[in-house]
C-alpha cells in the first residue's frame, strides 16, 4: 500500500492533448484501496446463491403480477370487446356503403365508355363506308367520261360515216349518170 494519499486528478478538459506529468498521474496497483474487503471463493459463491435467490423471488412475484394483469385485462376485455364489435360493425357499414358507392361509380363509367365505344365503332363504320362511296363516286365519274368520251368517237364515227355515205351517193349517182 502507497503511504500517502494522493489527491484525485481532474480529467483534461476535452479536446486538451497535452500529456500529464508523471507526477500528476495515479498509480494503479494490484492492492486493494483501504477499506475494501477482500473477498474469497466462499463469499462471492454465497454471494451468487443470496443473487439467484433473489432473482428467483423476483421471477415468481413478476409471474404474479402478470398473471393479475391478464385477470385484470380479460375482465376489462368483456366491456372493451362490445364497444371494438360495434366500432367495428360501424367500420364496416362506411365500408361497405363506400364500396357499394364506388361500384356504382365503376358501372356508370363502364356504361359511358361501352357508349363511347359503341359510337367510335359506329364512326369507324361511317368512315368506312365514306371512303367506299367516294371511291363508288370517282368510278362513276370515271364512266361517265368515258361515256363521254365514248359519245363524242361515236358521233366523230357518225359523221364520217355520213360523209362516206354521202360520196358513195355521189359516186353512185355520177355512175348511173354516166351509163347509157
Amino acid at each position: 500500500m502507497s503511504s500517502s494519499q494522493e489527491p484525485p486528478v481532474d480529467p483534461p478538459p476535452e479536446g486538451d492533448t497535452r500529456k500529464v506529468p508523471p507526477e500528476d498521474r495515479t498509480r494503479v496497483t494490484k492492492e486493494p484501496a483501504p477499506g475494501v474487503r477482500v473477498r474469497g471463493s466462499e463469499s462471492i459463491a454465497d454471494d451468487f446463491r443470496a443473487l439467484r435467490t433473489g432473482l428467483m423471488l423476483l421471477g415468481v412475484v413478476a409471474l404474479l403480477a402478470l398473471g393479475v394483469a391478464a385477470w385484470a385485462l380479460l375482465e376489462s376485455d368483456d366491456n372493451a370487446d362490445k364497444d371494438r364489435v360495434g366500432s367495428l360493425e360501424r367500420r364496416v357499414q362506411g365500408t361497405s356503403s363506400e364500396l357499394d358507392q364506388d361500384e356504382a361509380q365503376r358501372q356508370k363509367k363502364t356504361r359511358q365508355l361501352e357508349r363511347r365505344l359503341r359510337a367510335a365503332s359506329e364512326e369507324s363504320d361511317i368512315r368506312k363506308l365514306k371512303q367506299r362511296l367516294r371511291v363508288v363516286e370517282g368510278n362513276a365519274v370515271d364512266a361517265v367520261d368515258a361515256a363521254s368520251d365514248s359519245t363524242q368517237a361515236l358521233s366523230r364515227i357518225e359523221r364520217r360515216l355520213n360523209q362516206i355515205s354521202a360520196r358513195v351517193t355521189a359516186v353512185e349517182n355520177e355512175q348511173r349518170s354516166n351509163s347509157p
